[in-house]
Protein backbone atom coordinates (compact mmCIF):
# COMPACT_ATOMS: atom_id res chain seq x y z
CA UNK A 1 0.00 0.00 0.00
CA UNK A 2 1.19 3.48 -0.69
CA UNK A 3 0.66 6.87 1.28
CA UNK A 4 0.67 10.37 1.68
CA UNK A 5 2.10 11.38 4.81
CA UNK A 6 0.29 13.66 6.53
CA UNK A 7 2.09 14.88 9.81
CA UNK A 8 4.71 13.75 12.08
CA UNK A 9 3.66 13.41 15.48
CA UNK A 10 6.27 12.72 17.05
CA UNK A 11 10.08 10.80 16.30
CA UNK A 12 8.38 7.41 16.34
CA UNK A 13 4.93 8.64 15.10
CA UNK A 14 2.99 9.25 11.89
CA UNK A 15 -0.42 10.09 10.41
CA UNK A 16 -0.33 8.04 6.91
CA UNK A 17 -3.27 8.34 4.55
CA UNK A 18 -4.15 6.77 1.76
CA UNK A 19 -7.22 7.88 -0.27
CA UNK A 20 -9.30 8.97 2.55
CA UNK A 21 -8.23 6.62 5.18
CA UNK A 22 -5.86 7.42 8.04
CA UNK A 23 -3.38 5.63 9.90
CA UNK A 24 -0.66 5.75 12.72
CA UNK A 25 2.31 4.42 11.48
CA UNK A 26 4.26 3.50 14.63
CA UNK A 27 8.27 2.63 15.07
CA UNK A 28 9.31 0.60 17.92
CA UNK A 29 13.06 -0.90 18.40
CA UNK A 30 11.48 -4.31 21.05
CA UNK A 31 13.76 -6.23 22.61
CA UNK A 32 14.45 -9.31 21.12
CA UNK A 33 13.40 -9.14 17.98
CA UNK A 34 14.58 -5.80 16.90
CA UNK A 35 12.83 -2.71 14.84
CA UNK A 36 9.70 -2.84 13.28
CA UNK A 37 7.36 -0.29 12.34
CA UNK A 38 3.22 -1.53 12.46
CA UNK A 39 0.60 0.48 10.73
CA UNK A 40 -2.76 0.78 12.44
CA UNK A 41 -6.43 2.55 11.05
CA UNK A 42 -7.17 5.65 12.54
CA UNK A 43 -9.18 9.10 12.66
CA UNK A 44 -7.76 12.09 10.58
CA UNK A 45 -5.94 13.51 14.18
CA UNK A 46 -4.06 9.93 15.09
CA UNK A 47 -6.33 8.49 17.18
CA UNK A 48 -6.51 4.61 16.68
CA UNK A 49 -8.95 3.40 15.43
CA UNK A 50 -7.91 -0.45 16.55
CA UNK A 51 -5.05 -2.32 16.91
CA UNK A 52 -5.21 -4.50 13.96
CA UNK A 53 -2.05 -3.83 12.44
CA UNK A 54 -2.65 -3.61 8.59
CA UNK A 55 0.77 -3.14 6.65
CA UNK A 56 4.75 -2.87 8.06
CA UNK A 57 6.64 -4.83 9.62
CA UNK A 58 10.30 -5.68 10.78
CA UNK A 59 13.13 -4.86 8.50
CA UNK A 60 12.32 -0.79 8.82
CA UNK A 61 15.24 0.65 10.68
CA UNK A 62 12.96 3.93 11.95
CA UNK A 63 10.03 5.52 10.75
CA UNK A 64 11.66 7.60 8.31
CA UNK A 65 12.96 4.76 6.37
CA UNK A 66 8.80 3.60 6.29
CA UNK A 67 8.02 6.96 5.30
CA UNK A 68 11.05 6.96 2.56
CA UNK A 69 10.03 3.76 1.16
CA UNK A 70 5.90 4.13 1.23
CA UNK A 71 4.58 7.78 1.25
CA UNK A 72 4.77 9.55 -2.18
CA UNK A 73 4.88 13.26 -2.52
CA UNK A 74 7.53 13.80 -0.13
Amino acid sequence: MRYKLVKFLNMDKAIVRNNDAYYVASFADVAHSGPEVLVFPSDKNGAIANYGEVDGGRGYKSLAEFITEKCTDL
